[in-house]
């Protein structure tokens, strides 16, 4: 990809292309690796180095990015008798550009790289309200829950209208046996997001613990109505329905999660 990123820069075009979705990844397993103009612009080192980024056997191809800053910093220097300039990742770095660049470090699940970079966007910018929910999520990850809560808290002072932040600390607190506090927190994403199905489904969950089973039938009845393909709200309910030796019923709600997906993957 890096290379195929580096060819573009280098010609503005695409390495590879095709009228087809199935044509352009073809080209990109069989096609033959297009060679640069061999004009001032392009010296034959550039093609090579080009080449070797783009070759077809993973083997073929630099081992690392270190590697491969190496060649271009002594291209460079063929060309132009001099070292390239440097300059830090960090310039001109925003709150939002940590943010997102965290992000993407939390679904590699790089925690610690995430952790940093979520500090670095609170840092610029302490009323980041999104950056203290992606932290939260991370600590999380990390079973660091009272750092999460500490997080998700100081981001609903900012954002009071965030339901997805009260849903992410009432399951929190639900992990740590604060059902009540679960309770209100659904309760006030649900006010929030009176549609959003997830939101009744969690707290029926949590009624089910309370074992307040009204609550939890009339939370997974709206789950359902709001989302008739929520195969989880099926599978919960017929479960509760069997353990009260409604058998019928049960039946009829596990039915319809197996037709809508596998339960294994739902539990």
């Amino acid at each position: 990809a890096l290379g195929c990123v580096f060819y573009e820069m280098v010609t503005g075009h695409w390495v590879f292309d095709g009228s087809t979705l199935t044509g352009f990844r073809r080209n990109h397993l069989e096609a033959d690796i297009p060679h640069l103009s061999g004009d001032f612009r392009n010296p034959p080192m550039l093609d090579a180095v080009l080449n070797r980024c783009l070759a077809k056997d993973p083997g073929d191809r630099f081992v690392t990015v270190d590697e491969l800053l190496y060649h271009v910093t002594d291209l460079y220097f063929q060309q132009f008798c001099a070292l390239p300039r440097t300059a830090s990742a960090m310039n001109g770095f925003t709150s939002i550009d940590f943010n997102n660049r965290g992000s993407t470090y939390a679904r590699l699940q790089c925690y610690d790289e995430a952790l940093q970079d979520f500090d670095m966007a609170i840092t610029h910018d302490h009323n980041y309200a999104i950056a203290y929910v992606n932290r939260g999520n991370v600590c999380v990850k990390l079973a660091r829950y009272d750092e999460a809560l500490e997080d998700y808290t100081h981001a609903l002072a900012l954002d009071p209208t965030d339901a997805l932040a009260y849903l992410q600390r009432g399951q929190v607190y639900a992990h740590i046996g604060k059902y009540h506090a679960a309770v209100a927190d659904y309760t006030q994403a649900i006010k929030l997001e009176p549609t959003d199905a997830t939101f009744y489904y969690w707290r029926a969950k949590i009624y089910l613990t309370l074992r307040k089973f009204g609550r939890a039938l009339g939370d997974f009845s709206i789950a359902i109505m709001l989302n008739p393909e929520y195969t989880a709200a099926y599978y919960e309910m017929g479960a509760m329905l069997f353990r009260q030796g409604k058998l019928h019923e049960a039946r009829s709600y596990f039915k319809k999660a197996a037709q809508l997906g596998s339960i294994e993957a739902i539990q």
